[in-house]
C-alpha cells in the first residue's frame, strides 16, 4: 500500500505507550477529535528537531489528539523522550507493523487525521513552510485561530530531509 494520500484512511491501529503499557487505538481517538500521528525514530536527526514543534502544536491546540509513535525499542524511545521533552503520548510500533502498513520510507512522517479517519495533511522530513501550514490546518479543522508556530528564537532550516 502506499503512504495514504490526502482524503484516504490512514490504516487503523492500535499501539501501546512506551512506559505504561496503555493502548491507543486511532480510529478511537479520531472519533473525539482531529488526530496528529508522528513517526519518528531516536537517531534521526530530522527527527530530534521536529519534535519540539510537534510537542508547540500539542500544547496549542488543546482539543487536537496528538500521538507520537516511535520506532525504536524502549530504551531509545525513553532517552528520546526525556531529551526532546514531549508531553503527549508515544507508542513503540515494534516490529514496524504500523510504518510498513503506511509504507513510510521516511521519519519524521506526520498525518493530520480528521474526525472521519481521512488523512487531511502528511508532511515528511522538515519543511518549515509546511509545519506552519500543518498548524493552520489544525486550527481550521478545530474552529480555532492559528497561533505562531515559530519564534524569533527558533534557529531551524528551512528544509531537512528525514
Amino acid at each position: 500500500m502506499p503512504i495514504p494520500e490526502i482524503g484516504q484512511p490512514l490504516p487503523d491501529f492500535t499501539l501501546n505507550a512506551y512506559n505504561s503499557g496503555t493502548a491507543y487505538h486511532l480510529s478511537a481517538l479520531a472519533a473525539q477529535s482531529p488526530v496528529l500521528v508522528a513517526f519518528f525514530k531516536q537517531s534521526c536527526v530530522t527527527s530530534n528537531m521536529t519534535l519540539p514543534f510537534i510537542e508547540r502544536l500539542h500544547k496549542n491546540y488543546p482539543a487536537l489528539a496528538v500521538i507520537g509513535v516511535s520506532q525504536d525499542d524502549e530504551v531509545d524511545t525513553t532517552a528520546m523522550v526525556t531529551r526532546t521533552g514531549v508531553t503527549f503520548p508515544v507508542v513503540r510500533d515494534d516490529g514496524w507493523q504500523v510504518s510498513a502498513a503506511c509504507d513510510l520510507f521516511t521519519v519524521p512522517t506526520v498525518f493530520l487525521v480528521d474526525t472521519e479517519g481521512a488523512v487531511r495533511r502528511v508532511n515528511m522530513g522538515w519543511n518549515k513552510a509546511q509545519y506552519g501550514e500543518l498548524s493552520g490546518d489544525i486550527a481550521g479543522l478545530l474552529g480555532a485561530t492559528a497561533p505562531p508556530l515559530f519564534t524569533e528564537a527558533d534557529n531551524v532550516p528551512a528544509f531537512k530531509p528525514g
